[in-house]
């Protein structure tokens, strides 16, 4: 364990512990907010030896103040579990904070007020409140800014593990990004709110929930002028709003002899965009897309005196997506509707998935000298499902189903791997 003061490397610029950690020895903290540690990214992030936040710790990097913090620690070679320190080594590190003993069981509150204007008001305000003892810790904070800042980049997970991506099939034309830093073009009008707890039970197990929603609206705006042969415009305007809410409960036992963990991650979008072409014609577009996750992650191990025991992970997710494209006027109607003009064009596409990798492992069954050989299965399956169809509003508005096969989808697959193998 390395142990960094906070007052040797803090000066009166830095406000919260990210602006510290960032001049320490070993520690990088990248611009995405991750932190790593000779290189290689933490495998934990603790406060007060408790894991709070679940891999997203940017929000207390961004939100803690340098002034609450005496020490932070850096344990190398960390192992999170301590029924696998013995036979499982990590060259990985953690970082722990320590609180200053004044500040603990003192419930504090930091706020920052930024007004400004550029052709109309702009604003970035900052809320939190923390509160940390023993047995349990609390962080709460609030944000919301229309100058351009990304308060959505410290509520991403560092640690986590998606099994199932998105399949986004429909999208709104929008202007290209241009090649400056984000926050310039970004006119946006942002909220962000974070409720994290932790209770720490008397047979030493540990639940954490944590709760997300972040919102934004960004509008966009681009014109083009090309004149090599014939003259031409493009004008492409925007606007997305975008809504994400998330919540995580876990329930930790970590003993030498005992580890159980269940984490169930639950999250939920529903994006609306509007925009607009202007070419020879107006075409306008409009997207409603959803999203919902479910993840669950649960993994025990029982070991004896001999190091010998069993170990089950077991990893379940499912998602489901619809979204729909509507765009008007009805565009290529030679290729959609047998060359009849028609009012608008509809696309609508439903993406479910599941997923689900199960683990046991007999641990040390057979040891040969400093050599371990723990006997392994496992069985993992997939399944996905996709379908879409294509939509007219005639001129009458009727709508009816394009019948051409090849504006439709209806895929099903599954895969099934199951294993044998010695570790």
């Amino acid at each position: 364990t390395i142990n960094y003061s906070v007052a040797a490397f803090k000066d009166k610029k830095d406000l919260v512990i990210g602006d510290v950690l960032k001049k320490m020895p070993g520690i990088d903290v990248k611009e995405s907010g991750q932190i790593t540690y000779k290189g290689k990214p933490i495998n934990k992030f603790y406060i007060e030896n408790l894991d709070m936040l679940q891999g997203r710790y940017g929000i207390a990097t961004n939100n803690l103040s340098a002034n609450d913090i005496a020490t932070v620690q850096v344990f190398e070679n960390h192992q999170p579990i301590k029924a696998l320190e013995k036979s499982q080594f990590s060259n990985e590190a953690a970082i722990n904070l320590k609180i200053k003993d004044g500040k603990k069981g003192i419930f504090s509150i930091m706020a920052m007020l930024g007004l400004g204007a550029d052709k109309h008001l702009l604003w970035q305000e900052e809320l939190s409140g923390m509160y940390f003892t023993k047995g349990r810790q609390h962080l709460f904070t609030y944000k919301t800014n229309n100058n351009g800042t990304d308060v959505n980049q410290e509520l991403r997970s560092f640690t986590a593990n998606n099994p199932i991506g998105e399949l986004q099939m429909t999208g709104v034309q929008q202007p290209s990004s241009p090649s400056i830093r984000f926050e310039r073009y970004n006119f946006n009008t942002s909220h962000a709110i974070t409720a994290n707890n932790l209770f720490k039970l008397k047979n030493d197990a540990e639940i954490s929930t944590n709760f997300i929603y972040y919102n934004n609206k960004d509008k966009r705006h681009s014109f083009a002028r090309t004149s090599y042969v014939l003259p031409g415009e493009d004008m492409i305007l925007t606007r997305n709003r975008t809504n994400n809410i998330e919540a995580e409960f876990r329930y930790n036992l970590n003993k030498d002899r005992n580890y159980f963990n269940n984490y169930l991650n639950v999250s939920g979008s529903w994006n609306d965009d509007l925009g607009e072409v202007n070419t020879s014609q107006l075409i306008g577009q409009r997207l409603n897309n959803k999203s919902f996750f479910a993840n669950n992650v649960t993994h025990w191990i029982k070991r004896k005196e001999n190091e010998r025991g069993i170990e089950l992970i077991s990893r379940n997710a499912f998602r489901t997506q619809p979204h729909h494209l509507h765009i008007t006027p009805g565009v290529y109607p030679d290729l959609i509707n047998a060359g009849n003009e028609y009012k608008a064009l509809s696309q609508n596409v439903r993406y479910n998935a599941f997923a689900s990798d199960s683990r046991f492992s007999f641990l040390s069954a057979v040891v040969f000298g400093n050599v371990r050989f723990s006997p392994t299965a496992n069985v993992k399956i997939e399944h996905q499902r996709l379908h879409s169809v294509m939509e007219i509003t005639a001129n009458d508005n009727a709508t009816h189903a394009v019948l051409n096969d090849d504006m439709q989808n209806n895929i099903n697959w599954t895969r099934v791997n199951t294993g044998i193998s010695p570790d």
